[in-house]
This record gives C-alpha cells, sequence and structure tokens, in this order.
C-alpha cells in the first residue's frame, strides 16, 4: 500500500480523504500486483491460479490512462482544480486490460495465446459492469473506438513493463472445462463465473484494505 500526500506521485488505483485536507493513495502497481496475487490463491482451489493472475495484473491497466488519474482525483476531492478537456462524466478504464491481453498474447503467443486472451478479456471488461454476452457484446465493445483510445492513452502512459509483459508461464487453455469434455453439464460457463469471482472478489477485497483500513484488517482476522 501506498499512503502519500502529494498527488502527483506514481499513477493512483484509488483516493482515500484524510484529516484535514491529506489525502492518501492507493499505489496503481501495487493494487495490480495484490489482486493477481488474491485471485490467483483463489482459484488455485481449481487448479486455475494462472488464469485469475493474469486477469488480476490486467484488470486496472486503464488506470494508467492520465484522463482516469485527473478524474480520480477531481471526483475525490483531491484536486478539484484538475479538468479533463472534452471528457464527461466517468473516464472508463475496463477495455485496456481485455485490449492488451488480446495484442500481448497473440503476437506472444499466436493461436494458443489468442484462446488464452479470449477468456482473459471477457474476465476484465466486466470486472466492474458484470459479464457481456460471450458472443457479440464484448467483441462490438472493445472494436469501439473508444475502447482503442482507452487503450492507447493508458499504454502510453507507460505502466511498467513487468506487468505489461510478466515472465510467469501462460496458462494452457488445454485447461478449460469444454462442455461435452466434462462430467459437468455447462462446465465451462461455470468455470469462466468461478474465474470471474475470483478476481472480483480479489479487487473487493484489496480496494476495502486500502479504503477501509480497520474494516480490511477485521476481516483478515
Amino acid at each position: 500500500m501506498n499512503n502519500s500526500s502529494n498527488p502527483r506521485s506514481s499513477p493512483a488505483a484509488h483516493v482515500r480523504p484524510q484529516e484535514g485536507s491529506l489525502f492518501s493513495y492507493h499505489d496503481l502497481q501495487h493494487h495490480l500486483r495484490e489482486v493477481a496475487a488474491r485471485a490467483e490463491q483463489s482459484a488455485s482451489t481449481f487448479d486455475a491460479g494462472r488464469w485469475a493472475h493474469l486477469s488480476g495484473l490486467w484488470h486496472d491497466l486503464g488506470k494508467y490512462r492520465p484522463a482516469f488519474q485527473q478524474y480520480l482525483r477531481r471526483a475525490s476531492g483531491a484536486d478539484p482544480d484538475a479538468h479533463i478537456e472534452g471528457k464527461h462524466g466517468r473516464i472508463t478504464h475496463s477495455n485496456t486490460g481485455a485490449l492488451w491481453a488480446e495484442q500481448y498474447l497473440r503476437d506472444r503467443c499466436g493461436e494458443h495465446g489468442t484462446i488464452v486472451a479470449r477468456v482473459l478479456a471477457y474476465l476484465i471488461a466486466g470486472h466492474h459492469a458484470g459479464l457481456d454476452n460471450w458472443n457479440g457484446g464484448l467483441s462490438s465493445r472493445l472494436l469501439g473506438s473508444d475502447a482503442r483510445d482507452e487503450m492507447a492513452e493508458a499504454i502510453a502512459a507507460g505502466p511498467p513493463a513487468t506487468v505489461l509483459q510478466p515472465e510467469a508461464a501462460l496458462p494452457d487453455p488445454r485447461s478449460i472445462p469444454v462442455d461435452g469434455k466434462t462430467t459437468t453439464a455447462g462446465g465451462f460457463a461455470l468455470w469462466v463465473r468461478m474465474l470471474f469471482s475470483c478476481l472480483v472478489d480479489a479487487d473487493f477485497l484489496d480496494t476495502e484494505s486500502f479504503m477501509d483500513e480497520a474494516r480490511g484488517q477485521r476481516r483478515s482476522g
């Protein structure tokens, strides 16, 4: 956890008001790594730890975009004078990780990477709004100019190479339960929802541990 009263510190995942006019900043890289570790631990119980780790590591990549950092500081009150030219309302961030998974894994691993990326993109893109339709909905969303602009801005901001290009082994697509080859009807859909639960629970718990330290400590015992 990185707490700082400096509004120009490293990119933040969340901002928490302190007493007076000070604010604490949840370091974004730290948040990504913590969510990855928590999600991996949970998913390891059904042999899907590597899938959950990458989804956690990339789920908030879009928060590196400067427009999101300005939005975060303005919305929290940390910097009420922050202006986002040409932007109105909430600034999206969940498309970047999904698009990065598709680009990076396709370029690195070809067909193998494309299969892995399809699952990861589905999880990451839905980690706030909920899972989209597997067929159609996600693809049309990620092909839009807003999603592409979001990723371009976030990647241009320079996320750490160890986040963008982790050295860990990739998930094995052969571990995906395929309906008709498992003993459980609907096994693939259940598996995806279990992975999604690992991601959103990890995100919630790490966010809570920063935003409400006392509650986070009580929960962890």
